[in-house]
């Protein structure tokens, strides 16, 4: 099996269901941000049934030194039309959609110091691991959908590097394109090639 992304303070698993993470999974927490239970819902409901299906595939990360789980991140392939995206272009843009990122509140409240490490976890995890992907299937980016809160999407742009669609295409794409659980979320993108 390919080695996973990892760091000096974190390292990456594929999901592999058995009695220990299972316990882990429903001690899950994300309550810091009540907008977060759908990330906590899926893990605990339809993570396993997904991965099962060849939908989607969820990744732990955990803990170099203690093997706690820090957090989880589900990935599944998609495309979208370039004309929905940018309006004047032909083809589709295709990508790997971030569907699914959360981190374990539990851990960050046992581990203060760890605050802030999503963005760490997803430069040094995430990106490299979907930019390993797009070599083999072919990729142009990588894509979401982000919690409509002001502050957050500045978050992503600013500090995570995403960007966002031009209102009017992005007003298009959230008719065409947004998934059943992500009504209130905005789409955001970033080109990895």
């Amino acid at each position: 099996m390919k080695k996973l992304p990892f760091n000096d303070q974190f390292y990456c698993e594929h999901l592999v269901l058995t009695r220990e993470t299972n316990i882990e999974i429903d001690n899950f927490v994300v309550c810091k941000h009540p907008e977060g239970k759908g990330l906590m819902d899926y893990l605990q409901q339809k993570a396993v049934r997904d991965e099962n299906d060849g939908v989607m595939r969820t990744y732990f990360v955990r803990d170099q030194k203690t093997g706690e789980l820090v957090a989880y991140f589900s990935l599944r392939a998609s495309s979208i039309k370039l004309e929905v995206m940018y309006g004047n272009s032909q083809g589709m843009y295709p990508c790997i959609e971030l569907a699914y990122f959360a981190m374990n509140d539990a851990y960050i409240d046992k581990h203060p110091y760890s605050k802030g490490s999503g963005l760490i976890i997803f430069h040094e995890i995430i990106l490299p691991l979907v930019k390993e992907i797009s070599k083999t299937v072919g990729t142009k980016g990588i894509i979401g959908y982000a919690i409509n809160s002001p502050k957050l999407l500045e978050h992503y742009i600013k500090d995570y590097g995403f960007a966002r669609l031009p209102h009017e295409n992005e007003e298009e794409l959230h008719q065409v394109y947004r998934p059943v659980n992500d009504q209130e979320c905005v789409f955001i993108y970033m080109d990895i090639n």
